[in-house]
């Protein structure tokens, strides 16, 4: 309960920061507050939702592998990404999906007017995009740790540090980061593509092309990163080799 707790008063600070910067500036490159709401939301949604499942277990295999622990999950008769994802309910990520849903609901009614029954439905599927993707993340940042037993310090940098550009609109970075985001680490995916489908945003061609594929592009890397763990787990022999 107190993870819980910890986790909404965090993000809810985080959600009246970015009020406060657009409070101060009235917008950040044309994006106001249920914009940037709709932005960080989705990414921070999907995020939640993905942890649940995968964060305590598998984006920390390394500890499963050091300990030894790992050996146990080869003996039994179910697949071991399977036991992974069974060992642990990451129950500390509702708090972040309560305060995710309040600003999200929040800005998509003041929003009301863009978001037809189709828009409905493609909101829908890039949240289910979103979420594979960053299961996908952590799937295979996970699944480093047959190669290299520190995969939680390429996380860190490749993972958080990156997607935390994504909390803003791209437009304000310069233009190698928005291809660095969308091709080596495809995190604008997640969040800012779909984001510019739904508010209306996306200016160029690839653009809309890039937010009408972006659910696709979220189940592609899930079935990549699960690949990856597969052949990394063909490798292991066991903690004692």
């Amino acid at each position: 309960m107190l993870g819980i707790i910890a986790n909404f008063y965090c993000y809810f600070l985080t959600f009246l920061s970015f009020c406060v910067v657009v409070s101060r500036f009235q917008n950040i490159a044309g994006w106001d507050f249920e914009d940037m709401s709709i932005l960080y939301g989705l990414n921070l949604c999907s995020y939640a939702i993905a942890g649940t499942f995968v964060w305590y277990s598998v984006y920390h295999l390394e500890n499963e592998i050091t300990t030894g622990k790992l050996d146990l999950y080869l003996t039994r008769p179910m697949s071991v990404l399977g036991q992974l994802i069974c060992s642990r309910f990451g129950d500390t990520f509702i708090g972040q999906i309560i305060v995710t849903l309040m600003f999200l609901i929040n800005a998509l009614i003041k929003n009301s007017g863009i978001l037809s029954w189709q828009m409905a439905a493609y909101l829908i599927c890039t949240l289910f995009g979103g979420v594979a993707l960053q299961m996908g993340a952590m799937i295979l940042m996970g699944a480093l740790s047959f190669w290299t037993l520190r995969s939680e310090r390429i996380g860190e940098l490749f993972y958080y540090q990156l997607r935390a550009l994504t909390h803003y609109p791209l437009v304000i970075y310069p233009g190698w980061i928005k291809v660095l985001l969308t091709t080596i680490a495809p995190w604008a995916f997640i969040s800012y593509y779909p984001a510019l489908i739904v508010l209306n945003k996306a200016v160029t061609k690839w653009e809309y092309v890039c937010g009408v594929v972006s659910p696709m592009i979220g189940f592609l890397f899930l079935g990549a990163s699960v690949f990856v763990f597969h052949c990394g787990l063909r490798r292991y022999t066991s903690a004692g080799s």
